[in-house]
């Protein structure tokens, strides 16, 4: 499989402010859907059992426009520069460090991804590991019938639980990050396995407080 050094500019991995907890990576990978037109994200979440609720198993799926292959460098090879513009409801710009931070959680993630091309859709895999964050690896691209969008999947998982993500303070800091998106765009939502939506609508402010409800 083809590796690729990653550029970095101006300053290192670790003196970049990559953020530190599992919640803010996570609105991060979902924040990437949303900027590649991606009407819905959704995160997968499995544990070992009922009873032992580590996690085996995270994904985050969304059918967005998919990463075109000719664009991995811009996307995956550059640090600190963004190919991006932020969109207008999100205030900040994160140049590149929003795929680093799921060193929050795992040890590797790697992006299967489908985009189109001249009327063609095309898949390949990257995938970029904690001890070799400096280079990514990617596949070829195969033609496929598969739908635009991207999927990551993070292995070697770090002492994640299935109710970190299922807690209201996780759901409420996702909620306070997206609600004004979600309101003003109604067809794009946020699923927990499928199941949970988390397309919170703002209510109103008070006091400076924000007050959201579930839209199931």
């Amino acid at each position: 499989m083809p590796k690729e050094k990653v550029t970095i500019k101006d300053r290192s991995f670790d003196s970049a402010g990559i953020k530190k907890d599992y919640v803010g990576s996570i609105i991060e990978f979902i924040l990437n859907g949303f900027e590649a037109n991606a009407t819905t994200v959704t995160i997968i979440a499995q544990p070992y059992s009922e009873v032992m609720t580590k996690l085996v198993k995270l994904q985050i799926i969304d059918n967005g426009d998919g990463i075109n292959y000719e664009m991995r460098n811009e996307t995956f090879g550059t640090f600190l520069i963004s190919q991006k513009e932020r969109n207008v409801f999100f205030d900040r710009v994160n140049k590149g460090k929003g795929r680093y931070t799921f060193e929050n959680f795992s040890d590797t993630a790697k992006w299967s991804t489908v985009y189109e091309n001249s009327g063609k859709h095309y898949k390949y895999t990257i995938t970029v590991n904690h001890s070799e964050r400096d280079y990514f690896d990617y596949s070829e691209p195969e033609e496929t019938t598969e739908p635009t969008g991207t999927t990551v999947e993070f292995d070697g998982l770090i002492n994640l639980k299935l109710e970190n993500l299922e807690c209201d303070e996780f759901k409420l800091e996702v909620a306070a990050f997206f609600a004004k998106y979600l309101y003003l765009y109604k067809s794009k939502h946020i699923y927990l396995n499928s199941v949970y939506r988390m397309g919170f609508h703002l209510l109103y402010k008070r006091v400076g407080i924000l007050f959201f409800a579930d839209i199931n």
